[in-house]
């Protein structure tokens, strides 16, 4: 378990040096911003919210690999048991779901995108009405999430919406540039392999 904490603690220090190395190269324009506010907001009147709900299972703080092995397994089967029609969703979350402030079901409620985190979210909103996901590990467990319903609504604060489009920008322009840097790194280094 030491090593292994160990091992989380370099990759952080190594993505952290990773954004500080590429982080100068990182610029959003106002510009850019305003355009996804346009095309996918209505120019800051109206964004999408989803009904969902999902079935949470767990992860401790401190769980070992064998336990998160085992959670993740917890998760599939129960995911395998909704799409084979063994069990109804809201069935299988009264059951099974540890997240105890959903409704009935597992019911989330209507939701918009920046208020969930960004893995969820993303699944989330690929799937097409009454789909159910794959399992989706987030910072607080594994998750199977159906979507119930979208509908656009008016932007509560442009503010806050222009930060999430921000963020989400950087991140993208992030992975764009390390995959070019990568690039860059394999295309400069030289290895020989001698037998």
């Amino acid at each position: 378990m030491k090593a292994y904490r160990e091992h989380v603690r370099q990759e952080k220090l190594r993505i952290a040096a990773i954004r500080a190395k590429l982080g100068a190269r990182l610029r959003v324009s106002e510009d850019e911003v305003d355009k996804v506010l346009a095309a996918d907001y209505d120019g800051g009147k109206t964004e999408e919210e989803v009904r969902s709900r999902h079935i949470l299972i767990k992860v401790p703080t401190g769980a070992s690999p064998l336990q998160l092995t085992q959670l993740r397994r917890k998760a599939w089967k129960i995911h395998d048991m909704i799409k084979a029609g063994q069990k109804k969703f809201e069935d299988a979350a009264e059951e099974f779901s540890d997240d105890m402030g959903t409704q009935y079901g597992g019911d989330l409620g209507y939701m918009r995108r920046w208020m969930l985190d960004q893995t969820f979210a993303n699944t989330l909103w690929k799937l097409d009405k009454n789909e159910v996901s794959a399992v989706v590990q987030t910072p607080f467990g594994f998750h199977v999430i159906q979507l119930l319903d979208r509908r656009r609504v008016p932007v509560k604060d442009v503010k806050i919406l222009k930060q999430f489009i921000r963020a989400q920008l950087t991140e993208a322009a992030f992975v764009r540039l390390y995959k070019v840097w990568m690039q860059e790194l394999r295309a400069a280094t030289h290895v020989e392999v001698r037998i």
